[in-house]
């Protein structure tokens, strides 16, 4: 059965900071292709990411709540919407890392492109052995991240930038949804990265990535710029 698109207020916050919509199908779709991890389950992993992208086309493209629904200025927009654009898709590009929980739950706020705070709680970290990553040789910690008042185990947030960012892809950076660890690990996959709404949509407010989320190489894997 294929996964529905469902409202669900979260981020991609429109002003004034409500009727937020999001890819609830997401978390089941990280838990679908974090299935597939030997090498002759390759194909299906591939097909199970051409799948949801065509679904999020499909979405984009028909559903009244499509983040380029009634654009200012372009109102035949989602008429003439054909497709999102994305990096060929690169399993070297999918990570199983080793989840570092924050035990404090320490709040914080993260600006976002408009300018207000919102809050969210610091869950904890993974490292992942990204190249040039700022520190040749070694890998990079990236920090997780749920909106405050949801629960603790639900699906979590890790908003990057990277060298592509404000070229290839939307300088606000990009998102990646963390499903709940499992022994102790969490499947990182970068060919799932997207853009928040206000990379569509000026009506949005997203948080953007912090600092110590910035990439210093590129990760020529997820999402486009149109």
């Amino acid at each position: 059965m294929p996964p529905k698109f469902l409202s669900k207020a979260r981020r991609h916050l429109p002003e004034p900071y409500f009727l937020a919509v999001l890819l609830a199908a997401l978390g089941l779709v990280l838990f679908q292709l974090s299935q597939f991890t030997t090498a002759h389950e390759g194909e299906a992993y591939r097909k199970g990411i051409e799948d949801f992208r065509q679904q999020k086309n499909t979405f984009f493209a028909r559903d009244t709540a499509s983040p380029i629904r009634n654009l200012a200025g372009a109102p035949n927009s989602q008429q003439a919407f054909d497709s999102l654009s994305y990096y060929a898709i690169d399993p070297a590009m999918r990570f199983q890392a080793e989840w570092h929980p924050d035990t404090s739950n320490s709040e914080v706020a993260l600006v976002t492109h408009q300018g207000p705070s919102l809050p969210y709680i610091r869950c904890g970290w993974v490292m992942l052995p990204l190249a040039g990553a700022g520190r040749p040789g070694r890998s990079k910690a990236l920090f997780v991240f749920r909106q405050r008042g949801t629960p603790i185990n639900s699906q979590m947030l890790l908003p990057f930038t990277d060298s592509t960012s404000g070229g290839e892809t939307y300088g606000g950076g990009r998102y990646l949804d963390i499903a709940a660890p499992e022994g102790g690990k969490v499947i990182v996959d970068f060919n799932l990265a997207y853009h928040p709404y206000c990379a569509y949509n000026a009506r949005y407010l997203c948080p953007l990535p912090p600092a110590e989320n910035q990439i210093a190489t590129a990760l020529e894997a997820g999402e486009l710029l149109p």
